[in-house]
């Protein structure tokens, strides 16, 4: 009795093919998106300006109609130009595109930005929503920040900042 040979179908690899498309697509955008880890003293380096500032109340900071900007006022430069302090600084509110950021017209209280050098009049953060670090209650939320705990004191954070900041060389493009 002569049997056929058994035909192997390759039918198969078109859909596992066509499964993995549709997982790179749909996952892309997640695994773009994820901030890099990035420690403090990274953060401090790839900063201009670094500055303690108030929100008063959610929605305060909304962008001025067609600007694209989002004010802050800055009530303590740590890092940068000290002539930041005590007034309102631009912040750019047009993120690049497929990258995480913050949104300050959503959060209220005292912040620390890390921002890079003013570019077309604004400013824009250093490292995504890293750069971003609240403070209440003379405590600071550093989860976000790769070598530090999720909250720590403010008197021992701004000695971290302070201390980094020296270290760091200063960058003429602050201003």
């Amino acid at each position: 009795m002569y049997r056929q040979p058994m035909q192997v179908s390759n039918s198969f690899r078109p859909k596992r093919a066509s499964v993995a498309a549709v997982l790179l697509v749909l996952l892309a955008p997640i695994l773009v998106a994820k901030p890099a880890a990035v420690t403090l003293a990274e953060l401090v380096q790839q900063s201009s300006v670094i500055v303690l500032g108030r929100l008063e109340t959610e929605g305060s900071s909304v962008p001025k109609p067609g600007s694209g900007w989002v004010s802050f006022k800055s009530l303590q430069v740590l890092k940068g130009d000290a002539s930041f302090g005590g007034r309102d600084i631009q912040l750019c509110n047009s993120p690049p595109p497929m990258r995480e950021h913050p949104d300050l017209s959503k959060l209220s209280g005292q912040v620390v930005l890390f921002l890079s050098a003013e570019k077309g009049g604004c400013f824009e953060y250093s490292h995504t929503t890293t750069s971003v670090v609240g403070v209440r209650g003379g405590e600071v939320t550093t989860a976000a920040i790769a070598d530090q705990p999720i909250y720590q004191p403010w008197d021992v954070f701004l000695e971290k900042l302070r201390r980094l900041a020296a270290m760091a060389p200063e960058d003429a493009g602050a201003r």
